[in-house]
Parts: C-alpha cells; sequence; structure tokens
C-alpha cells in the first residue's frame, strides 16, 4: 500500500483547510453546501454583525471556495468547491453530503402525486433518445444527464428559471435515480431551490413500474 507520495501536489487542499480553519467560516460553509442564500440570512441565523459576515465571505470568495449569483438586487452565495464540500460531509455526517441525504420519492408515491393532478415539476435528464422513448407528461426536457461537468449542469437551468416561480415540489428523473439525480439535486439546492421541494425518483425511469404513465416524443 502507498503510504507516502512526494509528487502528490496539495497546496490548494491545505490553503482551503486554512481558511476552513476559523470557525465562522466553517459554520459558514456549512450552512452553504445545503442551502444558496443571502449575507442577511446567513448573519441573522448566525447572530453576527452583517460587516462580519461580509469580511468572511469576501475571504471565502477569493479563495474559490464560494460564489455569489446576483438575482435582482440580492446576491446568493453557494460552495462551488468540491474538496470543501467533501469536508463538511466528511466532519457533520460522517461523509455524507446534502445530494447523499436526498429525498428520494418512491415509484407508487409519485404516481400518486400524478393520478392527484398535484402541482409539480418534473425535471428529466435523460438524453435526447431516452426522452423520446419514455417520459412523463409535462416535464421539462433538459438532457443534462449526468449533470457532472459544468456545459451538463447549464443545461438545467431553463429547467431553474420555471422551478423558481412557484413553490411547487421538484422530482427530479433520470434513468436509473442514481449519480446524476443527485449532481442535478445538489446543482439546484446551490442555486437556491429549498431542500423540502426537492425529491428524486427512485429507480429513475428503468425502475418505474407503471408504463401507462409514460409518453412517447
Amino acid at each position: 500500500m502507498l503510504e507516502f507520495d512526494k509528487s502528490i501536489e496539495l497546496t490548494e487542499e491545505a490553503e482551503i483547510l486554512k481558511v476552513l480553519g476559523h470557525p465562522i467560516r466553517l459554520k459558514i460553509v456549512t450552512g452553504l453546501c445545503y442551502q444558496a442564500c443571502n449575507v442577511k440570512h446567513i448573519w441573522e441565523c448566525l447572530g453576527l454583525p452583517q460587516a462580519t459576515v461580509s469580511q468572511h465571505l469576501t475571504l471565502l470568495k477569493n479563495k474559490g471556495i464560494i460564489r455569489g449569483t446576483r438575482d435582482g438586487v440580492e446576491v446568493h452565495y453557494s460552495v462551488i468547491n468540491d474538496f470543501t464540500r467533501g469536508l463538511v460531509g466528511v466532519l457533520l455526517q460522517g461523509g455524507e453530503t446534502a445530494a447523499d441525504a436526498a429525498n428520494y420519492l418512491e415509484p407508487a408515491s409519485f404516481k400518486g402525486w400524478l393520478n392527484s393532478g398535484r402541482e409539480v415539476h418534473i425535471v428529466d435528464l435523460q438524453s435526447p433518445e431516452e426522452y423520446a422513448q419514455h417520459h412523463f407528461k409535462g416535464s421539462i426536457e433538459t438532457n443534462a444527464y449526468p449533470a457532472k461537468t459544468e456545459e451538463e449542469k447549464k443545461r438545467l437551468d431553463p429547467a431553474l428559471d420555471i422551478v423558481a416561480t412557484t413553490k411547487a415540489d421538484v422530482v427530479i428523473v433520470c434513468p436509473r435515480g442514481e449519480v446524476g439525480s443527485r449532481n442535478a439535486y445538489q446543482y439546484l439546492l446551490e442555486q437556491g431551490i429549498g431542500e423540502d421541494r426537492l425529491h428524486i425518483l427512485e429507480k429513475g425511469v428503468a425502475g418505474w413500474p407503471y408504463p401507462e404513465l409514460l409518453e412517447k416524443k
């Protein structure tokens, strides 16, 4: 087993650990790993002066740990560094990230939602070919699977624009309900969609037992 390797470059990780060594910054990134929010929400939750929180946010942003996305007159912050997200998961949940703890929706429950006419946004990640073969009526076609690269994640933005206009539940659908769905879940969470609204269809389209509720393009 390889124990030491002098060729491994860990300078960036060391810098991040140094920045996160302050308890306030660690609290901030922990919260932002689960939901994007503005500075006012952060200082109200932590009970700190706005100026103090702003200083810490500036440092975190300059180190490439978080980013701010403008929404009208407000700026919403979210964690963009994978090492930081993983570190927070290890510290607080034994390695489990927000996406790992996602709200999985069983097929039978989702069927009930569909039959009841409940308002829901269905974000479909399937490829164009898969979507043409089977998808849910009214779903938003994104072709974002596996939602891993920045380009793939950006394909979710049109759906994000629709989802952000209401408070309805969001169900993410991918071929098998695994990695792609969790990546999309994490991305939507970082863009400010509340975790109480987000769901992943368990087992995806491959495990969907009610074919009569699927359509062809």
